[in-house]
């Protein structure tokens, strides 16, 4: 069978886990800020927060830089379903946006008490302005353009965890707002004198355990980057009509009988993704006056939720994709 995701951890990230283990101080030590400062120097940037998701890098990057309650971010109607449980975990409402062309959000006015929450799928960059918190969880190493943008270490991503996400900023005061809602305003339980109950916060840390993990993946993220652009141009050559991206995580296709063609490729031993649905189509996301959106109100949501993530990753076998395509072409 060919997944529909590839990718390898190693010895390396073994003999990092045996280290951070040996250590004997697993949760958030010095393994962990050490993968904070390697990714703040691939990103260009000063700050980063680890912490255990992507959606939970956003909701805290959210917390740290809205009031929540009363107001609105608005959220493409293209995305994973995590960006809108984000905004609501916040405390925020969320205000459903159709996307562009490209399958992004277009540029949208920013308002004092309705704020925009670009999301930056599959490396391609949506607008962002200069204080837009960015969904970046499918764009790392892009460097974040506005005041934050919020990444994900899952499994299925460039550089995996397990799980995990992190925060990067330029603003120092942003950072250190992030890092007391990462541990409930503390940042060291054994120095009584900086503990005064400021704020309110919650238990987000990040382990060392991952930290290991990330940082041997790091070591690895040039032939990771190679690997990923030379899957995405072998689609290419061998006519496989795979949607455009500068850093093409995934193998995105459109098609107009997404479950046949999935169907046809696993009888091929072939795994492949069906695209999200549109987040328009949970019933929690309409507005209360509404009982329901058309769909002629998202056309171009709707015109990419037809379509099929074909075999990825950094450690998939060229040999298989292939493979991929000799069986998309047989396909009728």
């Amino acid at each position: 069978m060919i997944p529909w995701w590839a990718t390898e951890f190693g010895e390396p990230e073994k003999a990092g886990v045996c280290a951070a283990i040996d250590a004997r101080c697993i949760s958030q030590g010095k393994v962990t800020q050490e993968f904070e400062e390697r990714l703040a120097e691939v990103l260009g940037v000063p700050y980063v927060i680890c912490t255990t998701s992507g959606t939970t890098a956003l909701t805290m990057a959210l917390l740290a830089s809205y009031s929540g309650l009363g107001e609105h971010v608005i959220v493409p109607d293209r995305t994973w379903i995590a960006t809108a449980h984000a905004v609501m975990m916040a405390g925020a409402k969320v205000r459903l946006h159709d996307v562009d062309e490209q399958g992004l959000l277009p540029d949208v006015e920013r308002q004092t008490f309705t704020r925009v929450l670009p999301v930056n799928l599959n490396g391609r960059l949506a607008v962002c302005g200069p204080r837009d918190i960015e969904d970046s969880c499918q764009a790392f190493p892009a460097p974040p353009r506005g005041l934050a943008a919020c990444y994900s270490l899952s499994t299925a991503k460039l550089i995996a965890t397990g799980q995990g996400g992190f925060v990067a900023t330029r603003d120092e005061a942003f950072a250190q707002e992030c890092r007391a809602l990462r541990t409930h305003d503390v940042a060291d339980a054994m120095v009584p004198q900086i503990l005064i109950w400021r704020r309110w916060g919650y238990n987000f840390r990040f382990t060392d355990i991952q930290a290991a993990i990330g940082l041997a993946q790091l070591e690895r993220l040039q032939d990771r980057l190679y690997n990923i652009g030379s899957i995405h141009a072998l689609y290419k050559v061998l006519g496989v009509p795979v949607l455009d991206s500068p850093t093409p995580l995934y193998n995105e296709i459109l098609h107009p009988e997404p479950e046949r063609l999935r169907a046809h490729l696993l009888s091929h031993g072939i795994e492949a993704r069906p695209f999200y649905p549109p987040l328009h189509t949970a019933p929690y996301l309409r507005p209360a006056h509404k009982t329901g959106y058309s769909d002629y109100e998202f056309p171009n949501a709707m015109k990419f939720s037809k379509g099929l993530f074909l075999p990825s990753g950094p450690n998939q076998a060229l040999a298989d994709i292939e493979k991929v395509a000799a069986a998309f072409h047989d396909f009728r």
